[in-house]
């Protein structure tokens, strides 16, 4: 069953605040460049799990091959001799 927009969009949301707070906790930055980083690296994260949720298109099925036609049936059965034949 394929995924809605919200759940895709609330995946990525939770995934980005989770690992944003992960981040920031672990590294201990202070600084905006430091911190700016986190973040966009929690983004990247957040939209990697989003992918994930989203729904897998599979490709159109290919039209049944059409069935092999029928051999031609024999002028002239096997069991009954040929004109002129012996």
């Amino acid at each position: 069953m394929p995924q809605s927009l919200a759940a895709r969009v609330c995946t990525g949301s939770c995934t980005v605040v989770a690992t944003t707070l992960l981040l920031l906790a672990v590294s201990g930055a202070t600084g905006f460049p430091e911190i700016a980083l986190l973040v966009v690296l929690a983004v990247a994260v957040g939209a990697f799990a989003a992918t994930l949720v989203s729904p897998r298109r599979a490709a159109p099925a290919a039209p049944p091959a059409p069935a092999p036609a029928a051999p031609a049936a024999a002028s002239t059965p096997a069991s009954v001799p040929a004109p002129g034949g012996r």
